[in-house]
């Protein structure tokens, strides 16, 4: 069975595709840090989420900055069918606006029935340990050069806004 799942509060109640559960990102981590594998476990089951379900995450930011974070969280647990739609809730509302294909839309209500109807997920979480770097891992990852300079032996990528970067 395929999930769509949504990842933002206020844009959910009028923007979802037909059928989508939601979550929040704060279901999912609680200041970065990921939440215990067994609440992400209990919150995916809730959503009748199986090990086998394909799930499709979404946001209103058309580069999903939420689901790409969701979906390194499914992926660390284990979920390795979770993907994100291209293009997000933008994508979606795009192709509405187009009278054809709105024509052409299946029976969203018979979606929604059919999702709704199906029971608690079966689900079990696990922990991805090479996800994962440590600090120390971090660390050991340097080495000093010939010439006394330290260089990393992984590529290491700063993700901050260009203004809070400092070089």
């Amino acid at each position: 069975m395929g999930v769509l799942m949504t990842i933002y509060e206020d844009f959910f109640n009028f923007s979802q595709l037909p059928g989508s559960r939601h979550i929040t990102i704060e279901s999912l981590s609680h200041n970065g840090v990921p939440v215990h594998p067994l609440q992400f476990q209990r919150l995916l089951r809730s959503h009748s989420v199986d090990s086998n379900s394909i799930v499709v995450l979404y946001d209103r930011h058309p580069l999903g900055l939420f689901s790409t974070y969701a979906l390194w969280i499914f992926r660390l647990y284990g979920h390795n069918t979770t993907f994100f739609l291209n293009g997000g809730a933008s994508a979606w509302h795009s192709f509405l606006t187009n009278k054809n294909n709105t024509n052409n839309l299946l029976n969203t209500s018979k979606i929604e029935e059919k999702l709704l109807m199906s029971n608690g997920g079966d689900f079990k979480a696990g922990w991805i340990q090479d996800l994962v770097v440590t600090f120390d891992d971090l660390l050991a990852s340097f080495e000093p050069t010939d010439e006394g300079d330290v260089s990393a032996k992984v590529d290491i990528v700063d993700a901050q806004k260009p203004e809070v970067y400092i070089l």
